[in-house]
């Protein structure tokens, strides 16, 4: 089993531990099992939004941009893997699959994400974390 962590969700009194992916990012081989963790001391009865986030950073097309220049257009892609994960539960576990299950959307090109988002609590704003970028190959 390989691990990551995500960003523990900050509740107010807790302390919350992260560890992104190592340094270099990593790739992970379609089909393993990554395991998630989180620590916080005294978690609370709360959820939090897990999204597996895609990024090709190779345009798929340009548009005229100002002054004659091109920008070019990417594929961003999102992905739910848990709409109301248990901050007690303290991990999670991942089959490695591409985003969308599209087995072209992987390689060097494609930066992948998991993000944790969570509503603070008493206000009507959201925060949010991420690991950092990985990629993932067959």
């Amino acid at each position: 089993m390989k691990c990551l962590a995500i960003p523990a969700l900050l509740a107010a009194t807790a302390r919350a531990f992260f560890t992104s992916p190592p340094d270099g990012h990593p790739n992970y081989t379609i089909g393993d099992e990554l395991v998630l963790e989180w620590e916080l001391d005294n978690p609370p009865a709360a959820t939090f939004v897990l999204t597996l986030r895609a990024e090709n950073l190779t345009a798929y097309a340009y548009i005229p941009g100002p002054f004659g220049s091109q920008i070019g257009l990417y594929d961003l892609r999102d992905v739910v893997l848990e709409e109301a994960l248990p901050l007690a539960n303290g991990s999670y576990t991942w089959k490695v699959e591409p985003s969308g299950g599209d087995a072209t959307f992987i390689g060097p090109e494609v930066y992948y994400y998991l993000r944790g988002d969570w509503k603070v609590t008493g206000t009507p704003y959201s925060s949010g974390a991420s690991t950092d970028y990985f990629h993932l190959v067959n």
